[in-house]
């Protein structure tokens, strides 16, 4: 018995450290795997790859876009790292620029730190800015973007282009600050979706209200009281006679319009036309929009705005020409 126990304790030993090798074996192919299936940059992404974040965007989405663009090889680790990094409340919108492959754990930080690989210009879109002002806007923060080539482009989006603070690399092109407030856009109109369909209206009328409104009146309560007016006025034929189309069409101010501009037939001309213009007239924000979804009822049919931008409210012809001889002249 005595010559069988060394043999018994070197058969353990040897069991021992074959299973202690066993597992040593598992670990190491377990994060290399993880290393090669998880931890390292995918192959194929075409850098540098621009991801743009926008306000409130959620981890799991910025995740999925980031695999998506072969930026990473999985999302769900992805969206835990940036959760753990900092919290999704702390997330920076802007666009992030990825100028060669980095590890998960290093994309994560980028984008948990906000860090964007550039110090980004920012851009302040007022709510009811024509395509003719925002290319002047674009301009004055990107010099070399000429406004021509931006108010072109913008021109045939006009209404369609989200009014709102954005954050953009210092060589991002026109095209791409257009699609990124198209984008901005269509999220905010998918949040009203349900009301849109039930307000009878197209898109597209709706938009252009909205854009009327926006230089008509400045108050959220003036906006829905000139929207049920405006309404009421094109359902009994009368037509709109607002000056703010007019200046979209002529390029001048409301108080440099003439009698012959009033007179000048043009599809911008809502004193010889009915009804509402082919296009909207600027960049409405989110208050005007709701504004004639929820108009509010009312027995006026003329209003103007003072000096003061105060809006004057008349229910006749006659009450609407005092008002004019009191407050604008």
């Amino acid at each position: 018995m005595l010559e069988e126990l060394p043999m018994h304790k070197s058969s353990l030993v040897r069991k021992i450290v074959i299973g202690l090798a066993v597992l040593v074996c598992i670990a190491i192919i377990g994060l290399l795997s993880f290393y090669l299936y998880v931890v390292r940059a995918p192959s194929g992404a075409n850098y540098p790859v621009r991801i743009t974040v926008e306000n409130g965007q959620g981890a799991q989405s910025i995740a999925q876009e980031l695999f998506e663009n072969r930026i990473v090889r999985q999302s769900k680790f992805t969206q835990n790292l940036i959760v753990g990094g900092g919290g999704e409340k702390s997330i920076q919108a802007g666009t992030y620029v990825f100028k060669s492959p980095m590890n998960i754990f290093a994309v994560a930080e980028k984008i948990a730190s906000g860090d964007f690989g550039y110090i980004p210009t920012k851009l302040t879109i007022p709510e009811g800015t024509s395509s003719k002002k925002l290319a002047v806007l674009v301009n004055s923060k990107f010099p070399s973007i000429a406004t021509s080539t931006f108010e072109a482009l913008a021109r045939e989006k006009e209404g369609y282009l989200f009014p709102e603070t954005y954050f953009f690399a210092p060589e991002v092109t026109p095209q791409e600050i257009i699609d990124r407030m198209e984008v901005i856009f269509k999220r905010k109109i998918s949040s009203i979706d349900e009301e849109i369909k039930a307000s009878g209206k197209t898109l597209s009328e709706i938009l252009t209200i909205a854009s009327i409104l926006e230089g008509e009146v400045q108050t959220a309560e003036d906006r829905g009281m000139v929207a049920d007016l405006l309404e009421r006025r094109m359902k009994i034929g009368m037509p709109l006679q607002v000056d703010t189309t007019l200046v979209y069409a002529t390029g001048k101010t409301s108080a440099t319009l003439t009698l012959k501009d009033l007179r000048t037939n043009g599809p911008y001309n809502t004193y010889t036309n009915k009804g509402l213009p082919p296009t909207p007239i600027n960049n409405p924000g989110m208050d005007s929009i709701l504004a004639v979804l929820n108009p509010i009822p009312n027995e006026y049919l003329f209003y103007l705005s003072d000096k003061d931008g105060i809006t004057r409210f008349s229910k006749t012809h006659d009450e609407h020409v005092k008002l004019k001889a009191k407050y604008l002249r």
